[in-house]
């Protein structure tokens, strides 16, 4: 189910979005206006403008009356994504229009879930996991979690990986979170994601997390390879930071083999880089 209180939520979320130094109806001034060619009248000065709210419900009322399925969906996605500030309550209505998994409806679950998850990331959990579509359901668990990641990182990545269905979006979303998490706890995530299942997906991830932390601190990042266990995940991670360090990061290669602190992987590390 879609719950209502999303829309309260995702009102609140969105209230702030007009910048405070733009007042609402705030009309350009005349300079700006003879500067970009506009003319000033009297009478287009006090002509009442049309509330965007009330024509945004009228585009929603016309495309409710639209008999092709097809176009009676683009009608509806457009409503929903024009309403999305202007009137969340009417945009969640054409949502819960659009058949449930749909490719329209699951990008617009995951933008409002990912705006939920701004102004409170529990309470959008909440909503994400209530919903029935299962595929619809796992990409927004993806969005939060994502969210998630830049306060809680190591429990964003539990959720993603129990409560997330195997796929694109999982994946995309493991990688995204052990990117923020690097950031904030580089050995922790570095820990997490060489211990991930034997996939693209822990490939794609050392990588990213090794860019991250080699590019912030080399030498902390040299410390922590150099204390893995030897092994095919220790060989694969050195593998992969001396690709990253032959190219723009060159310039921190140094501080990472010193700090290797093992002749023996420092030379492996030189062996890599002569075999290029």
């Amino acid at each position: 189910m879609r719950s209502l209180w999303l829309v309260v939520l995702l009102g609140a979320a969105l209230c702030g979005c007009r910048r405070s130094d733009e007042p609402a109806g705030a009309a350009p001034s005349k300079d700006d206006a003879e500067k970009s060619g506009a003319k000033i009248s009297k009478r287009t000065e006090f002509e009442p403008q049309e509330d965007p709210v009330i024509r945004v419900r009228e585009k929603y009322n016309a495309a409710e009356q639209i008999t092709d399925p097809e176009e009676r969906t683009k009608a509806l996605e457009a409503v929903a994504w024009d309403a999305l500030e202007l009137d969340p309550d009417l945009s969640l209505e054409a949502v819960n229009q659009l058949a449930a998994g749909s490719d329209g409806s699951r990008r617009l679950i995951g933008h409002m879930a990912m705006r939920l998850a701004d102004e409170d990331a529990e309470q959008a959990l909440q909503w994400v996991r209530a919903l029935e579509d299962p595929a619809e359901r796992s990409d927004a668990i993806g969005r939060v979690t994502v969210v998630m990641a830049n306060e809680d990182p190591r429990r964003a990545a539990d959720l993603a990986v129990n409560e997330m269905a195997e796929g694109r979006a999982k994946d995309k979303a493991v990688v995204q979170i052990v990117q923020r998490w690097v950031q904030i706890e580089p050995a922790e995530a570095a820990a997490w994601i060489i211990l991930y299942p034997d996939t693209n997906v822990r490939t794609d991830g050392v990588r990213s997390m090794l860019d991250i932390w080699l590019s912030k601190d080399s030498a902390s990042a040299g410390s922590w390879v150099g204390n893995l266990a030897p092994g095919p995940v220790r060989d694969h991670t050195l593998e992969t930071a001396e690709e990253l360090l032959h190219g723009r990061l060159a310039d921190r290669a140094p501080a990472f083999v010193g700090a290797l602190n093992d002749p023996e992987l420092q030379t492996q590390f030189q062996s890599l880089r002569n075999a290029k």
